[in-house]
């Protein structure tokens, strides 16, 4: 999508960062040999009025329409952005300002497809306790290969989102997304079958 990302950033009026961003979120530093995880640090920021509530909401809403279709990489970014953009907080406009910096340092996302043999495969994944109050996160990627090769090619889904019930484990969030992540699949093979692949095979 030519010039969507450069056309957004001078909409919003966002200046090429100093240093280049090559993450568009925080990462969640793990720590090793501790047996209890503890929940992400409630945000007592100063919260932001309503222009810049606004200016939150637009960039979510510009930016998503790209990452679903062509830059999967900022969908957490996004996703969890868009969880704190009615009670937005200044932590909050950190967060869209590192994002956009990303984007700036990244305008072209390309997603290439390779002919295969349309069989439904996905990678499912899932974050624990990485969510404000106590919540943890789960993620898919879904793309088109063929049975029995170890391949990838260009998703036709991309899944990045909050679990709304608390988690008590590692072990069920894991479960958690790969239950929400298949019951997301059943759509795709439907619309495979009605469009008469012949082969319907998942993985």
């Amino acid at each position: 999508m030519p010039n969507y990302v450069s056309e957004a950033l001078h909409k919003f009026q966002h200046p090429a960062p100093y240093r280049p961003e090559h993450a568009p979120h925080d990462w969640t530093k793990p720590a090793y040999g501790q047996r209890q995880q503890f929940v992400t640090p409630h945000d007592d920021s100063d919260p932001l009025d309503q222009d810049e509530i606004n200016c939150v909401q637009q960039v979510v809403g510009t930016f998503l329409y790209y990452a679903r279709t062509i830059d999967s990489t900022a969908m957490v970014a996004i996703n969890s952005i868009s969880g704190e953009e009615a009670k937005a907080t200044k932590n909050t406009a950190k967060k869209v300002t590192r994002l956009l910096n990303y984007f700036a340092t990244h305008p072209d996302a390309t997603l290439r497809y390779s002919k295969s043999g349309m069989v439904l495969k996905l990678h499912t994944d899932a974050a624990y306790l990485v969510e404000p109050r106590a919540r943890s996160r789960h993620g898919a990627h879904y793309w088109l290969g063929t049975l029995g090769i170890d391949d990838n090619n260009g998703a036709i889904k991309n899944n990045a989102s909050i679990i709304k019930p608390v988690i008590f484990s590692v072990a069920e969030a894991e479960r958690a997304g790969r239950f929400y992540n298949c019951i997301d699949a059943i759509p795709i093979r439907i619309a495979f079958e009605e469009m008469g692949t012949p082969n319907r095979q998942h993985q």
